[in-house]
């Protein structure tokens, strides 16, 4: 089941289901896409909240290219004031094992999920799907992308209790439209219940 939230002025919707949120675990994916979504959050103070907020995917560089990782986006362009933020960079260095702990809990759920949809179709950093994976995280790249990435998997997005699904023009618009007549090989096809938040 799709519900969907259309154009920016709407965000009010977003935040309205949000809101009253406590302890919850939600997981905020990178890219341009979220930019204006993620703004809106943050002057409504929803990130400075008894939440967990964790990232979906991460570019994995060298300390000298920070600046090129969504955490540096979220945190140092965009920044954003958590008060629960869980890094996967500590002193501009990888470190996912907190992280990849905490997720791989069998009793681990993700209550909000926030994703965009790439300008190749991919969600997350999954560019190809694998329905088989059996960790909650998996290491993923493209010959289309610069760097290896880092990323929750398919099985930890398909059990995800809502799912926000950010597609920012028409362009995109039109190939998830292409990607989602297919049967069940791409990766937006993990995704089954879900807002779906058009942004032109």
């Amino acid at each position: 089941m799709i519900k969907i939230i259309s154009k920016k002025k709407n965000f009010y919707k977003v935040f309205n289901l949000l809101k009253k949120s406590r302890n919850k675990n939600i997981f905020l994916t990178g890219g341009t896409s979220t930019i204006t979504l993620y703004n809106y959050l943050n002057k409504k103070n929803f990130f400075i909240s008894k939440n967990n907020f964790f990232l979906t995917d991460e570019r994995i560089v060298d300390p000298k290219n920070f600046n090129e990782t969504n955490t540096f986006s979220l945190l140092k362009k965009q920044k954003i004031k958590f008060t629960n933020f869980e890094e996967l960079y500590f002193d501009n260095n990888f470190k996912p094992k907190k992280f990849i702990k905490k997720i791989s809990s069998k009793k681990f759920k993700i209550d909000y999920l926030f994703l965009s949809f790439g300008h190749d179709g991919h969600i997350s950093s999954i560019f190809r799907l694998n329905k088989t994976t059996k960790k909650n995280y998996k290491f993923t790249k493209s010959k289309f992308h610069k760097y290896k990435r880092f990323t929750i998997s398919e099985k930890l997005i398909s059990n995800s209790k809502k799912v926000f699904l950010i597609i920012k023009n028409k362009k995109r618009y039109k190939l998830y439209k292409k990607e989602t007549t297919k049967l069940s090989n791409t990766p937006i096809s993990v995704l089954k219940k879900y807002y779906l938040i058009l942004l032109f």
